[in-house]
Protein backbone atom coordinates (compact mmCIF):
# COMPACT_ATOMS: atom_id res chain seq x y z
CA UNK A 1 0.00 0.00 0.00
CA UNK A 2 1.50 3.30 -0.67
CA UNK A 3 1.91 5.57 1.86
CA UNK A 4 1.58 9.71 1.40
CA UNK A 5 4.49 12.25 1.04
CA UNK A 6 4.80 15.69 0.63
CA UNK A 7 6.83 17.66 -1.99
CA UNK A 8 6.61 21.67 -2.04
CA UNK A 9 3.20 21.64 0.80
CA UNK A 10 1.66 18.91 -2.47
CA UNK A 11 0.71 15.88 -1.19
CA UNK A 12 1.71 12.70 -3.42
CA UNK A 13 1.40 9.01 -3.17
CA UNK A 14 5.20 7.06 -2.87
CA UNK A 15 5.79 3.61 -3.96
CA UNK A 16 8.30 1.67 -3.72
CA UNK A 17 10.07 -1.68 -5.07
CA UNK A 18 6.48 -3.92 -6.70
CA UNK A 19 4.24 -1.27 -5.82
CA UNK A 20 6.21 0.96 -8.03
CA UNK A 21 6.26 -1.19 -10.82
CA UNK A 22 2.66 -1.76 -11.03
CA UNK A 23 1.86 2.03 -10.28
CA UNK A 24 4.46 2.48 -14.01
CA UNK A 25 2.09 -0.55 -15.57
CA UNK A 26 -1.06 1.73 -14.98
CA UNK A 27 0.49 4.85 -16.38
CA UNK A 28 1.63 2.35 -18.81
CA UNK A 29 -0.82 0.59 -19.93
CA UNK A 30 -1.45 2.07 -23.40
CA UNK A 31 -0.80 -0.57 -26.21
CA UNK A 32 1.47 1.06 -27.94
CA UNK A 33 3.97 1.34 -24.97
CA UNK A 34 4.54 -2.01 -24.47
CA UNK A 35 8.20 -1.41 -24.90
CA UNK A 36 8.10 1.24 -22.23
CA UNK A 37 6.67 -1.24 -19.91
CA UNK A 38 9.44 -3.28 -20.65
CA UNK A 39 12.32 -0.61 -19.45
CA UNK A 40 10.29 0.12 -16.36
CA UNK A 41 10.27 -3.64 -15.23
CA UNK A 42 13.66 -4.09 -15.78
CA UNK A 43 14.56 -0.74 -13.59
CA UNK A 44 12.17 -1.64 -11.16
CA UNK A 45 13.65 -5.28 -10.92
CA UNK A 46 16.89 -3.67 -11.39
CA UNK A 47 16.51 -1.36 -8.28
CA UNK A 48 14.65 -3.63 -6.29
CA UNK A 49 13.92 -1.82 -3.19
CA UNK A 50 16.40 0.85 -3.95
CA UNK A 51 13.51 1.98 -6.94
CA UNK A 52 10.95 4.52 -5.72
CA UNK A 53 8.02 6.22 -7.35
CA UNK A 54 6.14 9.04 -5.83
CA UNK A 55 2.88 10.42 -7.98
CA UNK A 56 1.26 13.97 -7.25
CA UNK A 57 -1.86 14.91 -8.58
CA UNK A 58 -1.47 18.95 -8.93
CA UNK A 59 2.25 19.17 -10.14
CA UNK A 60 2.77 18.77 -13.70
CA UNK A 61 6.35 17.18 -14.91
CA UNK A 62 8.80 14.70 -13.23
CA UNK A 63 12.06 14.58 -12.00
CA UNK A 64 14.63 11.71 -11.41
CA UNK A 65 16.63 12.37 -8.19
CA UNK A 66 19.28 9.72 -7.19
CA UNK A 67 20.70 9.38 -3.90
CA UNK A 68 23.88 8.31 -2.46
CA UNK A 69 25.46 9.38 -5.83
CA UNK A 70 25.02 8.47 -9.25
CA UNK A 71 26.44 4.34 -8.46
CA UNK A 72 23.98 1.88 -8.65
CA UNK A 73 22.64 0.09 -6.86
CA UNK A 74 21.51 3.52 -4.59
CA UNK A 75 18.25 5.06 -4.70
CA UNK A 76 16.51 6.29 -7.38
CA UNK A 77 13.14 8.15 -6.71
CA UNK A 78 11.24 8.89 -9.84
CA UNK A 79 8.83 12.35 -8.95
CA UNK A 80 5.86 12.25 -11.23
CA UNK A 81 3.12 14.80 -11.65
CA UNK A 82 0.25 13.29 -12.48
CA UNK A 83 -1.81 16.54 -13.80
CA UNK A 84 -0.42 16.59 -17.45
CA UNK A 85 -1.84 14.97 -20.22
CA UNK A 86 1.47 13.92 -21.19
CA UNK A 87 2.08 11.80 -17.74
CA UNK A 88 3.01 8.81 -20.06
CA UNK A 89 5.76 10.39 -21.57
CA UNK A 90 6.88 12.22 -18.47
CA UNK A 91 7.28 8.61 -16.98
CA UNK A 92 9.86 7.30 -19.98
CA UNK A 93 11.64 10.40 -19.93
CA UNK A 94 12.84 9.72 -16.08
CA UNK A 95 12.96 5.97 -16.91
CA UNK A 96 15.61 6.64 -19.72
CA UNK A 97 17.61 8.82 -17.32
CA UNK A 98 17.25 5.77 -14.72
CA UNK A 99 18.75 3.37 -18.03
CA UNK A 100 21.38 5.09 -18.30
CA UNK A 101 22.60 5.42 -14.74
CA UNK A 102 22.58 2.04 -14.81
CA UNK A 103 24.80 1.67 -18.05
CA UNK A 104 27.02 3.93 -15.87
CA UNK A 105 26.80 6.72 -18.34
CA UNK A 106 25.33 9.39 -16.10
Amino acid sequence: MSEKILLNGQEGDLFADQEAIQKMMEILSAPQLSGCRDLAQDIGTFLGDHFLLSTYPTIAGATIVVYNGCHYPEHIHIRLGTKPRRVAESLVHELLHAELLRLVLP
